[in-house]
C-alpha cells in the first residue's frame, strides 16, 4: 500500500469540504455549537452531524468520526478567520478563496444572529441561555490569541529568512557569471598565447633553416681554403 496515498486520505478533498460547508449554511447551529452535555440541543445537533458524518464520509477522501470533523471544522473556521484579520492589517498578501468567503459569512451570520437574540424583549432579555447553548468558546479572542500571533510572526521570519536566502543565491550566481567570465578571458588569452607561439615556432624554424645553409656554406669554404693552401 501506498504511504503517500493513506497520507493523502487523511486530508479532506475539495469535494468533501464543500459538502461540509454546504451542510453547515443549510443548519448554520451546527457551526455555531459548542456541543458538551447538557446544552440546548446537543443531541439533536450530534444527531446532524452524525448525518453529515455519514455523508462526507461517503466521498472518495478522508474518513473521519463525527468529533473528527467537527474538529476539522473549528480548525478550518480558525485559520480562516486568522487569514482575514491578517489580510486586512496587511499582514499577508493572499487572496480569500471562494471557500473562505462562504466560511466568513457562515460567520458572520452566526455575529448577526447572537445580536438579534440578545435585543431585549419588553426590557428583559430572556435568551441569554439560548444564545451561550450556540456559543463557540473564545471565537473571537481565538483570532487573537497568542499562538496564532506568534504563528504568524514564525511565518513573517520565515519568509524574511527565504528572501535573505535568494538574495544569497542572487549574489552567488551572480559571483558565478563573473568567474565565469574572467575563466573565459583567460581562456581567450590562453588562445592568443598558443597563436603567438605558433608563429614563434615559424619564425624559429626559418631562422634555423637559414642557420644551416650558412653553416653548410662556412664549411664549403673552409674545405676550399684548405685545398686551396694545404699546410
Amino acid at each position: 500500500m501506498n504511504p503517500n496515498s493513506t497520507k493523502q486520505r487523511l486530508r479532506p478533498t475539495p469535494a468533501q469540504v464543500k459538502v461540509v460547508l454546504s451542510f453547515l449554511e443549510q443548519h448554520p447551529e451546527m457551526a455555531w455549537q459548542e456541543l458538551r452535555n447538557g446544552n440546548a440541543g446537543f443531541h439533536r445537533i450530534r444527531k446532524m452531524w452524525e448525518e453529515l458524518t455519514e455523508t462526507v464520509n461517503s466521498i472518495y477522501g478522508a474518513r473521519k468520526s463525527a468529533s473528527a470533523w467537527m474538529k476539522y471544522w473549528q480548525d478550518k473556521r480558525r485559520n480562516v478567520l486568522v487569514k482575514s484579520r491578517s489580510i486586512k492589517q496587511g499582514k499577508v498578501r493572499l487572496n480569500l478563496t471562494s471557500v473562505d468567503k462562504r466560511i466568513i459569512k457562515l460567520h458572520q451570520m452566526r455575529r448577526n444572529n447572537k445580536v438579534i437574540m440578545n435585543k431585549p424583549c419588553n426590557g428583559e432579555d430572556n435568551s441569554v441561555d439560548s444564545v451561550d447553548a450556540y456559543e463557540v468558546p473564545n471565537d473571537d479572542r481565538m483570532v487573537t490569541n497568542d499562538c496564532e500571533e506568534k504563528s504568524w510572526k514564525l511565518m513573517g521570519t520565515m519568509i524574511d529568512a527565504m528572501a535573505k536566502q535568494a538574495e544569497a543565491l542572487t549574489h552567488i550566481g551572480q559571483e558565478s557569471l563573473k568567474k565565469s567570465e574572467a575563466m573565459e578571458q583567460i581562456a581567450e588569452a590562453s588562445l592568443t598565447q598558443a597563436l603567438a607561439v605558433d608563429k614563434l615556432a615559424i619564425i624559429f624554424d626559418g631562422f634555423s633553416g637559414s642557420l644551416y645553409e650558412v653553416r653548410n656554406a662556412i664549411q664549403s669554404i673552409d674545405y676550399t681554403m684548405k685545398r686551396c693552401y694545404p699546410p
